[in-house]
């Protein structure tokens, strides 16, 4: 008897320090930064993805994190300009109108639209796509100087969104460089473009115009 009841001590004392050992489960309150969203800021280029609910900029740069709510209270969080390197944010419905407007030639419509766009998300992740499309509205509307300046700034904000139009953006503001006749300063932004398969085509053909 005595035996019987020191086994059943000792299974009960195991299974109190198995239950003991266990990790406390992970929070998964809404807001806290935890849980994916299509909403996310990367501080620096190692760091994970600080997701929120939403998010909104400012023309400097700095970032209003939605975070989501606790007890009734909206938390938000600013994240600066120039303390961030990437932000993700999904496509909006302005985005794809001024994709409808580009597809169409609708020059004017895209430049309204994207002016309208840029004003209030250019540091969203979309702000070079956006301005890389209307800087080709506007070299198709013979609006150099207004080209120049748009792909310069396009520049700025793709270099915290999609990596993939940086490219595209430096080879438009070339492009209106040329236009403007500024050749020099082509010839040394061209300089700096690099040698992928997809921009040699453009490099050769660039490299021509300014020697012409």
């Amino acid at each position: 008897m005595k035996l019987k009841l020191s086994i059943l001590a000792l299974v009960i004392c195991t299974l109190v320090s198995a239950q003991g050992k266990k990790k406390a489960p992970r929070s998964s309150k809404k807001g806290r930064g935890n849980l994916p969203t299509n909403f996310w800021v990367k501080k620096t280029s190692k760091s994970r993805k600080l997701y929120a609910q939403s998010i909104k900029c400012d023309v400097g740069g700095t970032l209003t994190l939605n975070m989501g709510k606790t007890m009734g209270k909206t938390i938000t969080s600013k994240v600066t300009a120039g303390r961030y390197v990437r932000v993700g944010t999904p496509k909006t419905a302005a985005i794809k109108a001024i994709d409808t407007a580009m597809n169409s030639g609708k020059w004017a419509a895209v430049i309204s639209k994207s002016t309208a766009y840029l004003s209030k998300n250019a540091w969203l992740g979309w702000g070079g796509y956006v301005g890389y499309m209307k800087g080709k509205a506007q070299l198709a509307k013979k609006d150099i100087v207004g080209a120049e300046r748009t792909f310069k700034a396009a520049e700025k904000y793709a270099k915290v969104g999609k990596p993939a139009y940086y490219a595209k953006i430096k080879r438009g503001s070339i492009e209106a460089l040329l236009a403007n006749k500024k050749y020099d300063a082509a010839e040394k932004k061209l300089k700096k473009v690099r040698r992928t398969p997809e921009n040699r085509p453009f490099i050769y053909v660039t490299k021509g115009k300014v020697l012409e």
